[in-house]
Protein backbone atom coordinates (compact mmCIF):
# COMPACT_ATOMS: atom_id res chain seq x y z
CA UNK A 1 0.00 0.00 0.00
CA UNK A 2 1.09 3.45 -1.15
CA UNK A 3 0.76 7.31 -0.18
CA UNK A 4 -0.98 7.25 -3.92
CA UNK A 5 -3.27 3.99 -4.37
CA UNK A 6 -6.61 4.65 -4.31
CA UNK A 7 -6.77 1.94 -1.66
CA UNK A 8 -5.14 3.83 0.73
CA UNK A 9 -7.42 6.64 0.75
CA UNK A 10 -10.41 4.41 1.27
CA UNK A 11 -8.45 3.23 4.53
CA UNK A 12 -7.33 6.31 5.51
CA UNK A 13 -11.19 7.32 5.01
CA UNK A 14 -12.07 4.11 7.18
CA UNK A 15 -9.64 5.00 9.65
CA UNK A 16 -10.64 8.89 10.00
CA UNK A 17 -14.32 7.26 10.41
CA UNK A 18 -13.58 4.90 13.40
CA UNK A 19 -11.16 7.38 15.18
CA UNK A 20 -13.71 10.30 15.67
CA UNK A 21 -16.61 7.30 16.61
CA UNK A 22 -14.86 6.10 19.20
CA UNK A 23 -14.32 7.87 22.90
CA UNK A 24 -11.13 9.93 23.59
CA UNK A 25 -9.60 6.71 25.48
CA UNK A 26 -10.11 4.48 22.77
CA UNK A 27 -9.05 6.46 19.82
CA UNK A 28 -5.00 6.26 19.95
CA UNK A 29 -5.60 2.41 19.84
CA UNK A 30 -7.12 2.99 17.02
CA UNK A 31 -4.04 4.47 15.60
CA UNK A 32 -2.15 1.70 16.96
CA UNK A 33 -4.31 -0.31 15.07
CA UNK A 34 -4.30 1.59 11.84
CA UNK A 35 -0.66 1.82 12.24
CA UNK A 36 -0.06 -2.07 12.13
CA UNK A 37 -2.52 -2.80 9.41
CA UNK A 38 -0.69 -0.57 7.56
CA UNK A 39 2.09 -2.59 7.64
CA UNK A 40 0.56 -5.20 7.05
CA UNK A 41 -1.28 -4.74 3.82
CA UNK A 42 2.29 -3.85 2.79
CA UNK A 43 3.93 -6.83 3.73
CA UNK A 44 3.34 -9.26 6.58
CA UNK A 45 7.34 -9.54 6.55
CA UNK A 46 7.57 -6.01 7.06
CA UNK A 47 5.40 -5.53 9.69
CA UNK A 48 6.89 -8.42 12.04
CA UNK A 49 10.41 -7.39 11.05
CA UNK A 50 9.03 -3.61 12.15
CA UNK A 51 7.47 -4.98 15.51
CA UNK A 52 10.54 -7.12 16.71
CA UNK A 53 12.76 -4.12 16.40
CA UNK A 54 10.19 -2.07 18.22
CA UNK A 55 10.80 -4.75 20.85
CA UNK A 56 14.22 -4.68 20.98
CA UNK A 57 14.22 -1.00 21.52
CA UNK A 58 11.41 -1.25 24.15
CA UNK A 59 13.01 -3.95 26.14
CA UNK A 60 16.05 -1.48 26.10
CA UNK A 61 14.29 1.47 27.19
CA UNK A 62 13.20 -0.24 29.74
CA UNK A 63 16.56 -1.49 31.26
CA UNK A 64 17.78 1.38 30.56
CA UNK A 65 15.40 3.55 33.04
CA UNK A 66 16.70 1.34 36.44
CA UNK A 67 19.98 2.46 36.05
CA UNK A 68 19.18 5.82 35.28
CA UNK A 69 21.06 7.51 38.36
CA UNK A 70 24.78 8.50 37.74
CA UNK A 71 24.35 8.90 34.05
CA UNK A 72 25.07 12.70 32.79
CA UNK A 73 23.35 13.93 29.77
CA UNK A 74 24.43 15.04 26.84
CA UNK A 75 24.35 18.34 25.16
CA UNK A 76 21.88 18.54 22.65
CA UNK A 77 21.37 20.86 19.70
CA UNK A 78 20.50 23.83 22.06
CA UNK A 79 23.39 23.43 24.30
CA UNK A 80 26.28 26.29 24.52
CA UNK A 81 29.19 25.59 22.59
CA UNK A 82 31.45 25.42 26.21
CA UNK A 83 29.44 22.55 27.34
CA UNK A 84 30.36 19.67 25.02
CA UNK A 85 33.35 18.48 26.51
CA UNK A 86 31.27 17.67 29.21
CA UNK A 87 29.23 15.09 26.84
CA UNK A 88 28.79 11.22 27.47
CA UNK A 89 30.82 11.30 29.70
CA UNK A 90 29.81 8.52 33.28
CA UNK A 91 29.47 11.41 35.98
CA UNK A 92 30.34 8.93 38.46
CA UNK A 93 34.03 8.08 39.06
CA UNK A 94 33.56 4.51 40.29
CA UNK A 95 33.07 1.63 38.13
CA UNK A 96 33.48 -1.34 40.11
CA UNK A 97 32.35 -1.51 43.53
CA UNK A 98 34.19 -2.74 46.91
CA UNK A 99 32.45 -6.23 46.54
CA UNK A 100 33.32 -6.21 43.04
CA UNK A 101 30.11 -6.31 41.50
CA UNK A 102 30.22 -3.92 38.62
CA UNK A 103 28.40 -0.15 39.16
CA UNK A 104 25.03 0.88 38.01
CA UNK A 105 26.42 3.56 34.97
CA UNK A 106 29.07 0.97 34.03
CA UNK A 107 25.73 -1.79 33.42
CA UNK A 108 23.79 1.14 31.85
CA UNK A 109 26.83 1.62 29.63
CA UNK A 110 26.74 -1.96 28.95
CA UNK A 111 23.57 -2.35 28.01
CA UNK A 112 23.20 0.84 25.89
CA UNK A 113 26.59 -0.79 23.47
CA UNK A 114 24.43 -3.79 23.42
CA UNK A 115 21.19 -2.32 22.35
CA UNK A 116 22.86 -0.32 20.02
CA UNK A 117 24.44 -2.62 18.33
CA UNK A 118 21.27 -4.85 17.55
CA UNK A 119 19.78 -1.67 16.20
CA UNK A 120 22.68 -0.12 14.39
CA UNK A 121 23.93 -3.60 13.18
CA UNK A 122 20.50 -4.69 12.07
CA UNK A 123 20.30 -1.58 9.93
CA UNK A 124 23.61 -1.79 8.27
CA UNK A 125 23.22 -5.28 7.51
CA UNK A 126 20.44 -4.35 5.42
CA UNK A 127 21.67 -1.69 3.88
CA UNK A 128 24.67 -3.95 2.81
CA UNK A 129 22.52 -6.19 1.25
CA UNK A 130 21.83 -3.60 -1.28
CA UNK A 131 25.55 -3.95 -2.30
CA UNK A 132 25.54 -8.08 -2.24
CA UNK A 133 22.55 -7.74 -4.92
CA UNK A 134 24.70 -6.34 -7.28
CA UNK A 135 26.56 -9.25 -7.44
CA UNK A 136 23.98 -11.96 -6.63
CA UNK A 137 21.10 -10.65 -7.61
CA UNK A 138 17.85 -8.69 -7.31
CA UNK A 139 17.02 -11.64 -4.62
CA UNK A 140 18.90 -10.43 -1.48
CA UNK A 141 17.14 -6.85 -1.80
CA UNK A 142 13.63 -8.09 -1.15
CA UNK A 143 15.10 -8.98 2.30
CA UNK A 144 15.09 -5.55 3.11
CA UNK A 145 12.02 -4.02 5.07
CA UNK A 146 10.20 -1.06 3.88
CA UNK A 147 10.63 1.89 6.28
CA UNK A 148 13.48 0.71 8.16
CA UNK A 149 16.06 3.45 7.38
CA UNK A 150 13.93 5.40 9.00
CA UNK A 151 12.03 4.18 12.02
CA UNK A 152 15.65 2.62 12.99
CA UNK A 153 17.15 5.84 13.37
CA UNK A 154 14.22 6.74 15.69
CA UNK A 155 14.47 3.52 17.78
CA UNK A 156 18.17 4.73 18.24
CA UNK A 157 17.43 8.31 19.30
CA UNK A 158 14.70 7.14 21.49
CA UNK A 159 17.00 4.44 23.29
CA UNK A 160 19.78 7.10 23.99
CA UNK A 161 17.35 9.54 25.25
CA UNK A 162 16.39 7.27 27.82
CA UNK A 163 19.96 6.78 28.38
CA UNK A 164 21.01 10.05 28.87
CA UNK A 165 17.64 10.86 31.14
CA UNK A 166 15.80 13.26 28.36
CA UNK A 167 12.61 10.84 28.15
CA UNK A 168 11.19 8.71 30.99
CA UNK A 169 11.05 5.00 28.97
CA UNK A 170 7.67 4.08 27.36
CA UNK A 171 5.59 1.37 29.72
CA UNK A 172 3.50 0.72 27.35
CA UNK A 173 4.62 -1.52 24.14
CA UNK A 174 1.77 -0.58 22.24
CA UNK A 175 2.31 3.80 22.96
CA UNK A 176 5.93 2.64 22.22
CA UNK A 177 5.08 1.14 19.19
CA UNK A 178 2.99 3.58 17.44
CA UNK A 179 5.27 6.27 18.41
CA UNK A 180 8.06 4.20 16.10
CA UNK A 181 5.32 2.84 13.30
CA UNK A 182 3.06 5.96 13.15
CA UNK A 183 1.81 4.95 9.49
CA UNK A 184 2.11 8.63 7.61
CA UNK A 185 5.70 8.76 8.48
CA UNK A 186 6.82 5.11 8.70
CA UNK A 187 7.83 4.96 4.96
CA UNK A 188 9.95 8.65 4.20
CA UNK A 189 9.68 10.01 8.04
CA UNK A 190 10.11 13.30 8.98
CA UNK A 191 11.87 11.90 12.26
CA UNK A 192 10.34 12.69 15.35
CA UNK A 193 11.06 12.44 18.68
CA UNK A 194 9.46 9.70 21.25
CA UNK A 195 9.17 12.83 23.74
CA UNK A 196 7.36 14.95 21.49
CA UNK A 197 5.40 12.59 19.15
CA UNK A 198 4.61 10.12 21.56
CA UNK A 199 2.31 12.76 23.46
CA UNK A 200 0.01 13.32 20.87
CA UNK A 201 -0.69 9.98 19.91
CA UNK A 202 -1.01 8.56 23.07
CA UNK A 203 -4.10 11.32 23.95
CA UNK A 204 -7.16 11.03 21.55
CA UNK A 205 -7.77 14.26 19.79
CA UNK A 206 -11.23 16.02 19.79
CA UNK A 207 -12.64 16.75 15.93
CA UNK A 208 -11.51 20.16 14.61
CA UNK A 209 -12.80 21.36 11.87
CA UNK A 210 -9.81 24.18 10.70
CA UNK A 211 -7.19 21.61 11.44
CA UNK A 212 -9.04 18.87 9.70
CA UNK A 213 -9.33 20.97 6.36
CA UNK A 214 -5.83 22.59 6.71
CA UNK A 215 -4.55 18.60 6.63
CA UNK A 216 -6.62 18.36 3.54
CA UNK A 217 -5.17 21.18 2.18
CA UNK A 218 -1.96 19.50 2.66
CA UNK A 219 -2.33 16.42 1.28
CA UNK A 220 -3.93 17.89 -2.10
CA UNK A 221 -0.88 19.52 -2.12
CA UNK A 222 1.49 16.55 -1.69
CA UNK A 223 -0.37 15.50 -4.12
CA UNK A 224 0.08 18.11 -7.27
CA UNK A 225 3.41 18.04 -6.56
CA UNK A 226 3.90 14.54 -6.41
CA UNK A 227 1.70 13.23 -9.17
CA UNK A 228 1.62 16.64 -11.49
CA UNK A 229 5.31 17.64 -11.48
CA UNK A 230 7.60 15.09 -10.02
CA UNK A 231 6.51 12.11 -12.07
CA UNK A 232 6.20 14.01 -14.78
CA UNK A 233 9.46 15.27 -14.88
CA UNK A 234 10.71 11.35 -14.25
CA UNK A 235 9.55 10.78 -17.55
CA UNK A 236 12.59 12.59 -19.19
CA UNK A 237 14.96 11.77 -16.88
CA UNK A 238 14.29 8.06 -16.46
CA UNK A 239 14.33 7.51 -20.19
CA UNK A 240 17.44 9.84 -20.61
CA UNK A 241 19.96 8.50 -18.00
CA UNK A 242 18.30 5.09 -18.36
CA UNK A 243 19.92 5.09 -22.08
CA UNK A 244 22.91 7.81 -21.93
CA UNK A 245 24.55 6.66 -24.43
CA UNK A 246 21.52 7.77 -27.54
CA UNK A 247 21.41 11.83 -25.64
CA UNK A 248 23.74 14.33 -26.01
CA UNK A 249 25.58 15.94 -23.27
CA UNK A 250 23.46 19.15 -22.95
CA UNK A 251 20.23 16.91 -22.73
CA UNK A 252 22.26 15.12 -20.36
CA UNK A 253 22.87 18.43 -18.21
CA UNK A 254 19.54 19.15 -18.45
CA UNK A 255 18.51 15.57 -16.78
CA UNK A 256 20.78 16.17 -14.08
CA UNK A 257 19.00 19.82 -13.29
CA UNK A 258 15.69 18.13 -13.82
CA UNK A 259 16.68 15.07 -11.14
CA UNK A 260 17.36 17.54 -8.75
CA UNK A 261 13.96 19.31 -9.43
CA UNK A 262 12.11 15.92 -9.14
CA UNK A 263 13.88 14.68 -5.68
CA UNK A 264 12.62 18.13 -4.50
CA UNK A 265 9.03 17.91 -5.78
CA UNK A 266 9.14 14.19 -4.66
CA UNK A 267 10.21 14.01 -1.21
CA UNK A 268 8.64 17.56 -0.16
CA UNK A 269 5.50 15.91 -1.72
CA UNK A 270 5.37 12.70 0.30
CA UNK A 271 6.47 15.11 3.54
CA UNK A 272 3.47 16.88 2.79
CA UNK A 273 1.04 14.67 2.33
CA UNK A 274 2.38 12.57 5.76
CA UNK A 275 2.27 16.18 7.67
CA UNK A 276 -1.72 16.56 5.93
CA UNK A 277 -2.51 13.23 7.36
CA UNK A 278 -1.52 13.18 10.48
CA UNK A 279 -2.94 16.78 11.04
CA UNK A 280 -6.44 14.67 10.49
CA UNK A 281 -5.81 13.05 13.50
CA UNK A 282 -5.02 16.47 15.09
CA UNK A 283 -1.07 15.23 15.25
CA UNK A 284 1.37 17.77 14.13
CA UNK A 285 4.80 16.27 12.79
CA UNK A 286 8.66 18.30 12.61
CA UNK A 287 8.41 20.79 9.42
CA UNK A 288 10.90 19.05 7.06
CA UNK A 289 11.72 21.65 3.96
CA UNK A 290 12.41 25.36 4.28
CA UNK A 291 12.44 26.53 0.75
CA UNK A 292 16.01 24.63 0.47
CA UNK A 293 16.70 26.44 -2.93
CA UNK A 294 17.11 29.54 -1.70
CA UNK A 295 20.26 28.56 0.80
CA UNK A 296 22.86 30.94 0.11
CA UNK A 297 25.56 28.14 0.91
CA UNK A 298 26.18 24.25 1.54
CA UNK A 299 25.59 24.49 5.18
CA UNK A 300 22.58 26.55 5.01
CA UNK A 301 21.05 24.35 2.12
CA UNK A 302 21.07 21.44 4.95
CA UNK A 303 19.21 23.75 7.52
CA UNK A 304 16.52 23.86 4.79
CA UNK A 305 16.39 20.39 3.58
CA UNK A 306 15.80 17.48 5.21
CA UNK A 307 15.67 19.24 8.75
CA UNK A 308 14.59 16.22 10.92
CA UNK A 309 17.43 14.00 9.73
CA UNK A 310 20.03 16.79 9.98
CA UNK A 311 18.67 17.11 13.59
CA UNK A 312 18.36 13.53 14.65
CA UNK A 313 22.62 13.71 13.25
CA UNK A 314 23.35 16.80 15.25
CA UNK A 315 21.94 15.46 18.34
CA UNK A 316 23.03 12.08 18.47
CA UNK A 317 26.14 11.75 16.10
CA UNK A 318 28.04 15.36 16.25
CA UNK A 319 27.68 16.18 19.85
CA UNK A 320 28.32 13.03 21.29
CA UNK A 321 31.16 12.55 19.27
CA UNK A 322 32.52 16.18 19.90
CA UNK A 323 32.72 15.12 24.35
CA UNK A 324 34.59 11.35 23.51
CA UNK A 325 38.05 11.44 25.31
CA UNK A 326 39.98 11.04 22.43
CA UNK A 327 37.89 13.98 20.35
CA UNK A 328 39.14 15.83 23.13
CA UNK A 329 42.48 14.59 23.46
CA UNK A 330 42.97 15.32 19.73
CA UNK A 331 41.57 19.08 20.62
CA UNK A 332 43.92 19.19 23.15
CA UNK A 333 46.85 17.69 21.14
CA UNK A 334 46.28 20.35 18.22
CA UNK A 335 45.61 22.96 20.86
CA UNK A 336 49.50 23.03 21.96
CA UNK A 337 50.60 22.82 18.86
CA UNK A 338 49.09 24.78 16.65
CA UNK A 339 46.83 26.89 18.63
CA UNK A 340 43.05 27.74 20.25
CA UNK A 341 41.48 28.54 16.38
CA UNK A 342 43.22 25.65 15.26
CA UNK A 343 42.16 23.74 18.06
CA UNK A 344 38.55 24.89 18.06
CA UNK A 345 38.64 24.18 14.05
CA UNK A 346 39.70 20.58 14.42
CA UNK A 347 37.09 19.50 16.76
CA UNK A 348 34.70 20.81 14.47
CA UNK A 349 36.06 19.20 11.47
CA UNK A 350 36.77 15.64 12.99
CA UNK A 351 32.68 14.88 13.76
CA UNK A 352 31.51 16.78 10.99
CA UNK A 353 33.57 13.90 9.16
CA UNK A 354 31.83 11.50 11.04
CA UNK A 355 28.68 12.90 10.53
CA UNK A 356 28.77 13.23 6.82
CA UNK A 357 29.95 9.29 6.35
CA UNK A 358 27.00 8.08 7.84
CA UNK A 359 24.78 10.60 6.06
CA UNK A 360 25.80 9.44 3.09
CA UNK A 361 25.94 5.38 4.22
CA UNK A 362 22.13 6.15 5.42
CA UNK A 363 21.26 7.45 1.90
CA UNK A 364 22.88 4.15 0.05
CA UNK A 365 25.88 2.09 0.29
CA UNK A 366 28.55 1.72 -2.24
CA UNK A 367 31.41 4.26 -3.22
CA UNK A 368 28.84 6.79 -5.17
CA UNK A 369 27.46 7.70 -1.80
CA UNK A 370 30.35 7.31 0.42
CA UNK A 371 31.95 10.42 -2.13
CA UNK A 372 28.40 12.28 -1.96
CA UNK A 373 28.82 11.96 2.18
CA UNK A 374 32.71 12.96 1.83
CA UNK A 375 31.72 15.93 -0.94
CA UNK A 376 29.12 17.53 1.37
CA UNK A 377 32.09 17.64 3.95
CA UNK A 378 34.38 19.29 2.08
CA UNK A 379 32.22 21.87 1.07
CA UNK A 380 30.82 22.54 4.52
CA UNK A 381 34.12 21.97 6.39
CA UNK A 382 35.74 23.81 3.31
CA UNK A 383 33.49 26.99 3.86
CA UNK A 384 34.52 27.00 8.19
CA UNK A 385 37.90 26.73 6.96
CA UNK A 386 38.20 29.32 4.66
CA UNK A 387 34.90 31.33 5.27
CA UNK A 388 37.72 34.40 6.74
CA UNK A 389 39.90 34.13 3.18
CA UNK A 390 36.42 34.54 1.46
CA UNK A 391 34.98 37.47 3.08
CA UNK A 392 38.88 38.65 2.68
CA UNK A 393 38.78 38.30 -1.07
CA UNK A 394 34.79 39.31 -1.34
CA UNK A 395 35.99 43.02 0.26
CA UNK A 396 38.99 43.03 -1.65
CA UNK A 397 37.29 42.89 -4.86
CA UNK A 398 34.51 45.34 -3.36
CA UNK A 399 31.44 42.69 -3.47
CA UNK A 400 28.80 44.02 -1.82
CA UNK A 401 27.81 41.10 0.34
CA UNK A 402 24.15 42.22 0.55
CA UNK A 403 23.12 43.11 -3.06
CA UNK A 404 20.47 41.10 -4.37
CA UNK A 405 22.32 39.80 -7.33
CA UNK A 406 25.03 38.62 -4.98
CA UNK A 407 22.46 36.56 -2.87
CA UNK A 408 20.97 35.41 -6.32
CA UNK A 409 24.41 33.74 -7.58
CA UNK A 410 24.81 32.39 -4.38
CA UNK A 411 21.13 30.63 -4.40
CA UNK A 412 22.48 29.34 -7.93
CA UNK A 413 25.52 27.97 -7.05
CA UNK A 414 24.25 26.32 -4.35
CA UNK A 415 21.45 24.77 -6.60
CA UNK A 416 24.16 23.94 -8.81
CA UNK A 417 26.52 22.02 -5.76
CA UNK A 418 23.21 20.09 -4.87
CA UNK A 419 22.73 19.23 -8.68
CA UNK A 420 26.57 18.23 -8.80
CA UNK A 421 26.14 15.96 -5.58
CA UNK A 422 22.91 14.33 -6.96
CA UNK A 423 25.66 13.16 -10.28
CA UNK A 424 28.32 11.93 -7.27
CA UNK A 425 25.76 9.36 -5.91
CA UNK A 426 24.90 8.07 -9.35
CA UNK A 427 26.22 4.64 -10.07
CA UNK A 428 26.53 5.72 -13.93
CA UNK A 429 28.09 8.89 -13.26
CA UNK A 430 31.65 9.22 -14.57
CA UNK A 431 29.71 7.78 -18.18
CA UNK A 432 27.29 10.40 -17.61
CA UNK A 433 30.23 12.67 -17.20
CA UNK A 434 32.32 11.44 -20.13
CA UNK A 435 29.26 11.72 -22.20
CA UNK A 436 28.69 15.35 -21.59
CA UNK A 437 32.26 16.08 -22.34
CA UNK A 438 32.60 14.36 -25.47
CA UNK A 439 29.53 15.11 -27.16
CA UNK A 440 27.84 18.32 -26.63
CA UNK A 441 25.50 19.35 -29.17
CA UNK A 442 23.91 22.41 -28.17
CA UNK A 443 21.38 21.99 -30.43
CA UNK A 444 19.57 19.52 -29.71
CA UNK A 445 17.89 22.10 -27.13
CA UNK A 446 16.44 24.20 -29.68
CA UNK A 447 15.73 21.40 -32.14
CA UNK A 448 12.30 20.11 -30.64
CA UNK A 449 14.38 16.65 -30.23
CA UNK A 450 14.06 17.12 -26.34
CA UNK A 451 10.04 16.76 -27.47
CA UNK A 452 10.71 13.06 -27.99
CA UNK A 453 12.40 11.63 -24.54
CA UNK A 454 9.67 11.31 -22.79
CA UNK A 455 7.84 14.39 -22.83
CA UNK A 456 5.85 16.12 -25.61
CA UNK A 457 5.22 20.20 -25.52
CA UNK A 458 2.45 19.75 -23.43
CA UNK A 459 4.90 17.89 -20.44
CA UNK A 460 7.18 21.16 -21.41
CA UNK A 461 4.46 23.74 -20.27
CA UNK A 462 2.97 21.62 -17.41
CA UNK A 463 6.24 21.51 -16.03
CA UNK A 464 7.22 24.98 -16.74
CA UNK A 465 3.86 26.44 -15.10
CA UNK A 466 4.67 24.41 -12.18
CA UNK A 467 7.91 25.79 -11.36
CA UNK A 468 6.76 29.44 -11.78
CA UNK A 469 3.83 28.80 -9.31
CA UNK A 470 6.33 26.78 -7.21
CA UNK A 471 8.57 29.72 -6.92
CA UNK A 472 6.12 31.93 -6.42
CA UNK A 473 5.24 30.10 -3.25
CA UNK A 474 8.63 29.57 -1.79
CA UNK A 475 9.05 33.49 -2.53
CA UNK A 476 6.10 34.45 -0.59
CA UNK A 477 7.01 32.03 2.12
CA UNK A 478 10.43 33.57 2.33
CA UNK A 479 9.26 37.14 2.41
CA UNK A 480 6.74 36.00 5.18
CA UNK A 481 7.64 33.17 7.13
CA UNK A 482 5.21 33.99 9.86
CA UNK A 483 2.20 33.96 7.58
CA UNK A 484 0.55 30.64 6.38
CA UNK A 485 -1.10 30.37 3.09
CA UNK A 486 -2.74 27.54 4.39
CA UNK A 487 -4.56 30.21 6.66
CA UNK A 488 -5.14 32.83 3.91
CA UNK A 489 -6.99 30.12 1.62
CA UNK A 490 -9.04 29.27 4.74
CA UNK A 491 -9.88 33.16 5.17
CA UNK A 492 -10.89 33.36 1.97
CA UNK A 493 -15.01 33.57 1.46
CA UNK A 494 -16.85 29.79 0.70
CA UNK A 495 -16.40 30.23 -3.27
CA UNK A 496 -13.39 31.41 -3.65
CA UNK A 497 -12.41 28.38 -1.40
CA UNK A 498 -14.11 25.79 -3.11
CA UNK A 499 -12.17 27.54 -6.28
CA UNK A 500 -9.21 26.60 -5.17
CA UNK A 501 -10.01 23.34 -4.04
CA UNK A 502 -11.98 22.05 -7.04
CA UNK A 503 -9.04 23.80 -9.33
CA UNK A 504 -6.50 21.80 -6.82
CA UNK A 505 -8.34 18.28 -7.38
CA UNK A 506 -8.50 18.71 -11.30
CA UNK A 507 -5.01 19.63 -11.89
CA UNK A 508 -4.51 16.34 -9.78
CA UNK A 509 -7.29 14.35 -11.91
CA UNK A 510 -6.12 15.81 -15.73
CA UNK A 511 -2.62 16.62 -15.21
CA UNK A 512 -1.32 13.37 -12.44
CA UNK A 513 0.73 11.02 -14.66
CA UNK A 514 -0.92 7.81 -14.92
CA UNK A 515 -0.49 4.87 -17.06
CA UNK A 516 0.18 1.14 -17.66
CA UNK A 517 3.67 1.56 -16.76
CA UNK A 518 3.03 3.79 -13.87
CA UNK A 519 4.15 2.53 -9.85
CA UNK A 520 2.41 4.37 -7.49
CA UNK A 521 4.75 2.82 -4.79
CA UNK A 522 8.10 4.82 -5.84
CA UNK A 523 8.87 7.64 -3.58
CA UNK A 524 12.67 8.16 -4.55
CA UNK A 525 13.32 8.17 -0.55
CA UNK A 526 11.83 5.17 0.24
CA UNK A 527 14.55 3.68 -1.23
CA UNK A 528 17.11 4.92 1.06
Amino acid sequence: MSYLQLEFFVFLALVVAVYYALPLRARPYVLFASSLAFLYFRSVYDLLFAVALCAIAWAGGMLLQKEKPARASVPNSTSAPQQIHTSGRISAPQQVTASGRISAPQRARVLLAVFLCALVGTLAVMKLTRVLAHFTGDTLSLIQPVGISYYSLSLIGYVLDVYYGRVEAARNPAKFCLFALWFPAVLQGPFSRYGTLSEQLSSGHRFQYESFCKGLQLILYGLLKKMVVADRIALYTTQVFGNINSYSGVQLLLGLILRSLHLYFDFSGCMEIAEGISELFGVRLPANFRQPFFAQSAAEFWRRWHITLGEWFKDYVYYPVSGTQWCRSIKRYVYKRRGMAASNLCAMLIPLAIVWILTGLWHGTGLPYLLWGLYWFCLIGGSSVFGKQCKQLAKLLHINMQAGSWKLFRMVRTFALFTIGRWISMDNGAAVFVRMIRVKQIGTLFDRSIETIGWNRYDILVVAAALLVQLMIDLYKEKHPEESLRDIIGSCNLLVRWLIYDAAVLCVLLLGVYGFDYNVADFVYMQF
